[in-house]
C-alpha cells in the first residue's frame, strides 16, 4: 500500500471517528415500548404518561441482580412492569413494580418480595388504606414465634374459605405465598364489595358495577403501585429516565404528585430512603401574609424542574430556579441556600440530594453563610431538607425533577446555551439555584 494510500486512510479516520463515536448507542425516532439493554430490559408501559417514551431500566449491574430474579420470578405476568428505579428501603436496594417490590439481599444472593402491605400498615397507613382503597385493617395478630409455618399457613389460608370466589382467585396463582403473601385480615363486606387484605396484595370481590369491574368480578389490587401511590418512594427513583440510546427523545413524561393521606400523629418508625407522608393540611386560620412570595420558574421541555409541596411543612421552597448560560459558565452544580423564618441565613441545616440510587447529604453554611454548593453529576435530581439546625427530622417542600441530561432540540433551545456568543452549557452540565425557608 502506497504512503499517499496510507495517509488517506488515516485522514478519514481522524474525520470519521469522532462523529462516530459522539453517535455511539444514540438513536433516533420514537423507541419501542421496551427492549433489551445491557445487563436487563428497559420497559416504558408503566411512566405515567402514555406520551412519553421515558421509562425504568430492570437490571444487573452493580451485583444486584435484579432483572435475574424479576425473570426467575414469572417477569411481567406475575410482578408486572416496573414503576421505580431503585431505591434503599429498610436499608436494602429495591425496586418497585405494578403488583410488587423485590428487595436485593447481598447475603442470601437473592431477591425477596417486600410485604407491601404491612409495610404501609407500619408507616400508619391503615385509615388511609380503608377509606381511600377498600382496604380493610389487618386483624389476624401475629403467632407465636415456635408455631410452625405449615400450621400457620394453614390457619391464615383458612380465611379464604368464607368467600370461594376470592379463594379461587387467590390459588389461581403458580406460588400465591410467594406472590401474594398469606392473609392478613379476614373477608369483610365493606359495602361495594368483599375484601381480603393480604400481606403483599389485595383481593376485591366487587358487589356492584364500577368504572374497572363488572358485579361479581374479582380484582386484585397492584400492592406496589398503592406503595408508590401513598408517596412512600422518593420522587428521584420514582420518576421514569430517557429510554437508553433514545435520551434525544421526549418528552418527558408529566407527572402528578403522590396522593397521600396525611401523617399519622404517632407514625412508626421507618427506616430506608422511603419519602415521608405529607403532614396535616394548614388550618384555616393559618396567616397567610407570613410566607414569602415564591419564585418558583415556570416548566417547560428544557426548564423541567418543579416544586412538589408538602402540606404546613416545617420548610418550604422559596426559590426555584435554572440557571441561565450567563448564570452557568459550564458547571452542573445545586446552589442551596436555607434561610431561618425571618430570611436570614440558616447554618448546619442537613440537605438530601438524591438521582436514582446515589443520595448525597450537604450542611448548609460550608460554602457561605446559609449556602452550600451540591455537584449534580449527570442525572436528575430531587433535594429537600432532611432535619434542621439541631439535627432534628424535618418536613420540606422538594425541588423536583433537577434534570442535567436536557438536550436542546430546536435552534430556540441550541440558542438558550449561549451567553455572548459563547456556549456556557451542554448537555450535563446545568445548574440549579434551590432556596429553602424555615416556617416556624
Amino acid at each position: 500500500m502506497t504512503r499517499w494510500r496510507l495517509l488517506t486512510i488515516a485522514l478519514a479516520l481522524a474525520v470519521v471517528a469522532p462523529a462516530s463515536l459522539i453517535g455511539a448507542n444514540r438513536a433516533f425516532g420514537a423507541p419501542p415500548k421496551d427492549f433489551a439493554v445491557a445487563n436487563g430490559h428497559f420497559y416504558s408501559q408503566a411512566n405515567g404518561d402514555d406520551k412519553s417514551p421515558y421509562g425504568f431500566t430492570v437490571s444487573d449491574n452493580g451485583g444486584d441482580l435484579f432483572y435475574s430474579e424479576f425473570q426467575r420470578y414469572g417477569g411481567v405476568s406475575v410482578l408486572g412492569y416496573p414503576i421505580s428505579r431503585r431505591f434503599l428501603l429498610d436499608g436494602f436496594p429495591s425496586q418497585a413494580f405494578q403488583k410488587g417490590i423485590l428487595q436485593w439481599r447481598k447475603a442470601e444472593n437473592r431477591a425477596v418480595f417486600v410485604n407491601v402491605f404491612d409495610k404501609l400498615s407500619e408507616a400508619g397507613y391503615d385509615d388511609w388504606l380503608r377509606t381511600v382503597r377498600l382496604v380493610p385493617n389487618r386483624t389476624i395478630p401475629e403467632e407465636a414465634k415456635n408455631v410452625p409455618f405449615d400450621q400457620i399457613v394453614a390457619a391464615r389460608q383458612a380465611v379464604l374459605n368464607d368467600n370461594p370466589q376470592i379463594r379461587a382467585a387467590y390459588f389461581a396463582a403458580k406460588d400465591p405465598i410467594l406472590q401474594y403473601g398469606l392473609p392478613t385480615s379476614k373477608v369483610e363486606d365493606l359495602g361495594v364489595a368483599y375484601v381480603v387484605r393480604l400481606q403483599r396484595a389485595v383481593i376485591q370481590l366487587w358487589k356492584t358495577d364500577q368504572p374497572w369491574a363488572r358485579a361479581g368480578q374479582v380484582t386484585i389490587a397492584n400492592g406496589g403501585d398503592v406503595f408508590k401511590e401513598a408517596g412512600l418512594i422518593e420522587t428521584g427513583p420514582a420518576t421514569p429516565h430517557a429510554a437508553p440510546g433514545y435520551e434525544n427523545e421526549g418528552p418527558a413524561p408529566v407527572l402528578r404528585a403522590p396522593a397521600a393521606p396525611p401523617r399519622p400523629s404517632q407514625p412508626a418508625e421507618r427506616t430506608g430512603a422511603t419519602n415521608p407522608p405529607a403532614s396535616s393540611t394548614p388550618t384555616a386560620n393559618a396567616v397567610a401574609s407570613n410566607k414569602p412570595v415564591r419564585q418558583i420558574d415556570p416548566r417547560k421541555r428544557t426548564q423541567p424542574a418543579y416544586l412538589q409541596e408538602v402540606p404546613n411543612a416545617d420548610f418550604m421552597v422559596i426559590k426555584l430556579h435554572q440557571r441561565t448560560a450567563c448564570e452557568n459558565a459550564w458547571m452542573g452544580h445545586g446552589f442551596f441556600e436555607v434561610q431561618d423564618k425571618n430570611g436570614k441565613p440558616l447554618d448546619k441545616v442537613t440537605i438530601v440530594a438524591q438521582s436514582g440510587e446515589t443520595i448525597v447529604r450537604h450542611i448548609s453554611g460550608t460554602k457561605s453563610p446559609g449556602k452550600v454548593e451540591a455537584y449534580f453529576y449527570r442525572g436528575n435530581w430531587t433535594a429537600w431538607v432532611e432535619k434542621d439546625e439541631n439535627g432534628n427530622p424535618v418536613t420540606s417542600d422538594r425541588a423536583v425533577n433537577m434534570d442535567t441530561m436536557i438536550f436542546a432540540v430546536t435552534p430556540e433551545e441550541q440558542a438558550e446555551r449561549y451567553c455572548n456568543g459563547v456556549e456556557a452549557i451542554t448537555t450535563g452540565h446545568y445548574s440549579y439555584d434551590v432556596t429553602f425557608r424555615k416556617t416556624k
